[in-house]
């Protein structure tokens, strides 16, 4: 996994329905690059907002999980 990839994941995991709105703009941002670079990767499916393409729900694939898994491991959680 690259560095990306994890720094995507852990952004992944720290957002959460009730704190992501409170994330400053440019987070927000971050986070939806986050969601397309792990769904290109396979690790998150993404429904999209159609009219302005915004990212609004992204969930663990199977593979994410295991990525997930992997992480924690590696970190010691």
């Amino acid at each position: 996994m690259t560095k990306e990839t994890e720094d995507a994941l852990l952004l992944f995991l720290t957002a959460t329905d009730r704190n992501f709105i409170e994330f400053p703009t440019e987070t927000q941002d971050l986070f939806q690059e986050a969601t397309e670079l792990l769904r290109k990767q396979g690790l998150v499916t993404v429904t999209k907002m159609e009219d302005q393409g915004y990212n609004i729900t992204a969930s663990l694939t199977e593979s994410g999980m295991e990525q997930v898994h992997i992480l924690r491991e590696k970190r010691g959680v």
